[in-house]
Order: structure tokens, then sequence, then C-alpha cells
């Protein structure tokens, strides 16, 4: 096997996972397993079983509520996301809806739904999870480079923009118009991001 080295990224959701009190799954294992079968086995069918360890994360992150009586999961995220976000800068119904998304794309590709099979494509959907915990429970100074990221792609979904704005929501005191310009994002888009934060 060869040697296992951890993202910056990969070791700051690890860290959350594992600091967690909220639920008595081991989060973090879930986590490591998926990056361990993705990056370090020769398995054919490694992003199949990394998608498993990521259903069983998406599904137990919140899976606690139910023993408030919170059964349905979009009102467990709700609940979760209003306990955790103390800022208030997450856009919700966009975390929401991404998550519901992000944990039946992995129950698909974990159940061998080969058409949602490509590695390029799973990357990307780990990265929008790993946006989602960091942006929920990261620290402050973690919202910048993800926003630089986010700035970057080429062609960002409606999630991807309000994401963005969440942790604009939070980095507030920056000088974020000249940041932004500097991205290539367009004055217009500029205005409408500050006249969201006003």
């Amino acid at each position: 096997m060869a040697e296992i080295k951890f993202t910056k990224r990969q070791l700051d959701v690890l860290k959350i996972l594992r600091e967690q009190t909220f639920s008595v799954k081991n989060l973090s294992n879930m986590y490591l397993g998926a990056i361990l079968v993705k990056d370090y086995t020769e398995d054919p069918e490694a992003i199949n079983q990394a998608a498993h360890s990521l259903r069983e994360l998406t599904g137990y992150m919140t899976y606690h509520l139910k023993q408030r009586g919170i059964e349905e999961h979009r009102e467990q995220l709700k609940t979760f996301i209003k306990e955790f976000d103390s800022l208030g800068g997450v856009q919700e119904e966009a975390i929401i809806n991404q998550w519901l998304d992000l944990h039946k794309y992995f129950v698909n590709l974990c159940h061998h739904h080969e058409s949602i099979a490509d590695p390029k494509l799973f990357e990307e959907k780990l990265y929008q999870l790993e946006n989602i915990i960091l942006a929920i429970h990261g620290p402050l100074y973690d919202s910048f480079s993800e926003l630089e990221k986010l700035i970057e792609i080429e062609d960002p979904r409606l999630e991807d923009l309000e994401i963005a704005l969440s942790l604009i929501k939070n980095l507030s005191y920056y000088d974020w118009q000249q940041s932004l310009k500097s991205k290539g994002v367009t004055v217009l888009l500029t205005h409408l991001i500050y006249s969201i934060l006003i």
C-alpha cells in the first residue's frame, strides 16, 4: 500500500467528525474509510465501497435527532443546521437540498448504478460533502479558502452560489469587492452579494 498522506482539508474534516459529540456513531471512521478505500486500494469497486461509507455518514450525521422525535431526514437537517450554525451564515434550503442529493447519489453509487460511477463525479460529490461539513462545523479561517475554490468553478450551480454567499456572510469583514473582481466575478454579481450582506 502507498504511503498515506492526508490533505489539510481531509484532516480538518476528520478533526470535526472525530471531535463531534452529537452522534454515538463513529462518523470520522466512515469518512476515513471512504478516503482510504478510494485513494489507497487497488479494489476495482473502490468508488462503490467509498460511496457506501459516505452513504452511512450522510445518513447518520443527523440520525441522533430521531431520538428527539424528528423522523423525516429533511426536518432532521433543518434542526441540525440551526443547532450548529450559530452565526446563521448557512443558506439552510440550499444545504438541505444539496445534502439530500448527495445522500441519494451515494446510495445509488454504492448499489452499483454504473451510470454514475465516474471517478471525477465522485470527487466532485465528495468535495461538496466536505464543503457542507466545513461550512457548518469548520473554523472561520477555512471559509476563505473554500470560497476561493467555489469562485473558481467555471459553471457554478445555484447551490454553489448559495454556499458561497453563506461563507461570505461569515467573512463580511474582508474587502470582498476587490477579491471577487480579481477572480473575474462581474461588478453586478459583486453588488448583488453586497446587497445580500447588508
